[in-house]
C-alpha cells in the first residue's frame, strides 16, 4: 500500500511541474513567433516602400513636362494607401520628395541652398524620389523594439524629357 500510496503522490507532483514547463516553453515559442511576423511585417512594408519609390520615379521621369509634383505624390501615394495602417501619420506632401539628383541620387542644391525642382531636369540628367516613413510595430513592448521605427526609400532615374 504505501509504493501505491508514493507513485500516486509523485503523479500528483509531476502533473503541477509539467504545467510550469509548459507555461514557460510556450511563452518563448510565442515570443519567437511574434518576433517572426514583426521581422516578416517590417520587410514587407520596406519592400513596398520601395516599390513604390521606383514607381514614383519611373513616373517622374516620363512625365517632367506635362505632370505637376502633386500628381507625382498622388500618383506614389497610391501604391502606399493599402500600407496606411503599418505607417505612423503618414502625410504624402511632407514625406514623399522629388528632386533633381546626382549620380548618387542625392539631391542637388541651387546656390541659395535648396534643392533643384525635379522638373528642371533635362535629359539623361536624374531625378529622384525619397519616401520617409514611420513604421510602427504591433508588439515593440514585447520584443524590445522601438515604438516606432524610421524607414527610406530612395530611387532615381535618368530623365527622358525632351
Amino acid at each position: 500500500m504505501s509504493l501505491l500510496r508514493r507513485t500516486w503522490k509523485n503523479n500528483a507532483q509531476r502533473r503541477g511541474v509539467s504545467l510550469v514547463e509548459t507555461a514557460l516553453i510556450l511563452s518563448l515559442a510565442l515570443l519567437l513567433i511574434f518576433g517572426i511576423l514583426e521581422y516578416c511585417r517590417f520587410f514587407l512594408v520596406r519592400n513596398a516602400l520601395i516599390a513604390a519609390a521606383r514607381e514614383g520615379a519611373r513616373y517622374a521621369v516620363v512625365h517632367s513636362h506635362d505632370k505637376t509634383t502633386d500628381e507625382v505624390k498622388a500618383h506614389i501615394y497610391q501604391y502606399l494607401i493599402p500600407l496606411a495602417a503599418n505607417l505612423e501619420a503618414f502625410d504624402p506632401t511632407s514625406d514623399i520628395n522629388l528632386f533633381k539628383a546626382d549620380g548618387n541620387g542625392d539631391p542637388i542644391y541651387d546656390g541659395s541652398g535648396n534643392p533643384i525642382p525635379w522638373t528642371d531636369a533635362a535629359y539623361g540628367e536624374n531625378i529622384a524620389v525619397l519616401i520617409t516613413a514611420r513604421y510602427k510595430p504591433v508588439v515593440p513592448v514585447l520584443l524590445g523594439m522601438p515604438p516606432i521605427i524610421r524607414i527610406r526609400a530612395r530611387c532615381s532615374m535618368s530623365s527622358e524629357a525632351n
